[in-house]
């Protein structure tokens, strides 16, 4: 198998899973009529940063577009599809930062967990909501007080996303960089298992 064609099957996936668990989360949303959403999304971007670079950003804009288009029909009616569209599809690629940290700390640094990991997931989520109330700013939104909801309703994700990240990382070859990994096993003949 190719590495394109390893990427594409990989990335695939990802998106499956990720679209798959945006329609749950705003159905649960929507029917819970809860403040807190329970979603992957931003775990799911950070993990794809690591595993392939920029190609996150794709996953990134396609799964803020579905969430808008959802969100704008079932549970907020007050913004247009445009403005959510902009606001998440937009927003979510600000996750490309998280792509700029690991090239600065080294991925070896985020394999070995702790802190870095921390620090990582961290920076993912800061990245999203700062640059979806960025983009609101656009649209007549208030920077802070976006700050403050978006920080709000993806909080308890982010105690997820710690979680999911350090299983991730116990997991051989899940959180790291597929490109690598894919030469490791082409060249050095290891077991594709």
């Amino acid at each position: 198998m190719s590495l394109n064609k390893y990427r594409i099957i990989d990335l695939f996936i990802y998106g499956f899973i990720l679209l798959f668990m945006q329609v749950v989360s705003v159905i649960a949303q929507y029917r819970l009529t809860t403040f807190f959403t329970l979603s992957i999304t931003i775990v799911m971007l950070i993990i794809l940063t690591v595993r392939w670079g920029l190609f996150a950003l794709i996953h990134a804009a396609v799964v803020g577009f579905v969430y808008a288009f959802l969100a704008t029909q079932m549970i907020d009616g007050e913004k247009s599809l445009l403005v959510n569209a902009c606001i998440y599809g937009i927003g979510n690629c600000f996750i490309v930062i998280n792509v700029l940290l690991l090239k600065l700390m080294g991925a070896e640094r985020l394999y070995s967990g702790g802190w870095w990991l921390i620090l990582y997931a961290l920076v993912g989520f800061v990245s999203v909501i700062v640059g979806r109330s960025l983009v609101g700013i656009f649209f007549g939104e208030q920077f802070i007080t976006s700050v403050k909801n978006f920080a709000t309703t993806e909080s308890l994700n982010f105690i997820f996303a710690i979680i999911i990240l350090f299983i991730t990382n116990k997991q051989e070859n899940m959180l790291k960089d597929q490109k690598e990994y894919f030469l490791e096993v082409r060249l050095g003949g290891k077991n594709e298992n």
